[in-house]
């Protein structure tokens, strides 16, 4: 029969690899090697001292991360204050959200300014059409007295009237006394000149 096989441990010491002591058997077995050095303390404190960098480990570590623990406490139960101020205000604002009263005045102001907003609209139509009428009025006038006036045919009141989009309305009429001294007759198109030359 072959002897049972141990399991061999190494030293737990940071950096170690040097199998950890043989025990006599009972208790707990050993973690470290057989170097005075490596026990459980400098252990922790070599391990502390590869966390926090350049920064020498505590003498009074349980001291040390009391006094953490209170600040952190603190900072803590700060924010548990704001965060109680913020639900208190979270709950108005959906209370809000859900109050039928609040809605109803919401509905009331929006119909409102819609209602605004159609009478603006109204308005602006009822300025148009009476531009409109204004300006056929205008036209028919315009066309009336083109009517009553003598008229002629030029090639360049036929070029004119050759054009897309001129009014039927438009009459060229002769003015051989234009109001500038010395201007030559032409032909007057509802204020444009064409020269008939």
């Amino acid at each position: 029969m072959s002897e049972p096989q141990t399991e061999t441990r190494t030293c737990r010491f940071p950096g170690c690899q040097r199998p950890a002591a043989l025990g006599d058997g009972t208790g707990r077995p050993p973690e470290y090697c057989d170097d005075p050095a490596h026990n459980r303390v400098t252990a922790w404190r070599a391990r502390k001292l590869m966390q926090e960098g350049s920064r020498q480990p505590e003498s009074r570590p349980v001291d040390a991360a009391r006094q953490r623990a209170s600040v952190i406490t603190g900072q803590v139960t700060g924010m548990i204050e704001h965060l109680g101020q913020q639900m208190t205000v979270l709950l108005e604002e959906l209370r809000t959200v859900g109050d039928p009263e609040a809605v109803e005045v919401q509905l009331e102001a929006v119909s409102s300014e819609a209602a605004e907003q159609v009478a603006s609209a109204n308005a602006r139509a009822s300025r148009a059409e009476q531009a409109q009428r204004r300006a056929e009025a205008e036209r028919e006038e315009a066309d009336a007295a083109a009517v009553a006036a003598p008229c002629i045919h030029s090639p360049a009141v036929d070029d004119v009237l050759r054009r897309p989009n001129v009014p039927i309305a438009v009459i060229a009429c002769i003015s051989s006394n234009h109001s500038n001294a010395g201007s030559a007759p032409g032909v007057w198109l509802r204020g444009w000149a064409v020269d008939t030359g």
